[in-house]
């Protein structure tokens, strides 16, 4: 498949089943690289009316790293993540029925629990760098990609 041709090239998923099934996948084209933005709150955003942003934080991780900022690309995911914690800490403070972390539910510790391990394994793909692995993405990419199939998974449910 060549740069040109390869969305046409690529078969068709009909069927949500199908989605996991390896065999419907190809390789991207060697000269492409896969730039993955998780904007917090971007579902209320855009449901506000802030699509812009929420498009402009996206084309921001793109410039990163096709400038080579590979650490301006990572540190805006990083210190999303930091910052998000701190509406956390406000929320418990107005909170009025005590501490918010005991009235947190089974489900709201496994999306603490997953977004933990989505950024010990982007932190540990910062010490451990790999040049490249399957369809040129580094064992984080992989395993990043497949801790959020486990989250949408688990939202289906």
């Amino acid at each position: 498949m060549g740069d040109e041709t390869f969305f046409q090239d690529l078969p068709a998923l009909t069927v949500f089943s199908d989605v996991p099934d390896p065999s419907l996948y190809q390789q991207a084209p060697d000269s492409w690289c896969l730039v993955i933005t998780d904007v917090q709150g971007s579902t209320k955003a855009i449901e506000a009316g802030r699509y812009k942003d929420v498009n402009a934080l996206g084309v921001a991780s793109i410039v990163a790293v096709r400038m080579g900022a590979y650490t301006l690309a990572v540190s805006g995911i990083i210190g999303g993540n930091a910052f998000d914690t701190l509406f956390l800490a406000a929320a418990d403070v107005g909170y009025l029925q005590g501490s918010i972390y005991h009235a947190a539910g089974t489900r709201d510790m496994f999306m603490v629990t997953l977004a933990l391990a989505m950024t010990a394994v982007l932190s540990a793909g910062l010490i451990a760098r790999q040049k490249s692995g399957p369809g040129n993405i580094g064992w984080e990419g992989i395993s990043l990609i497949l801790l959020y199939l486990l989250l949408i998974g688990s939202r289906l449910v």
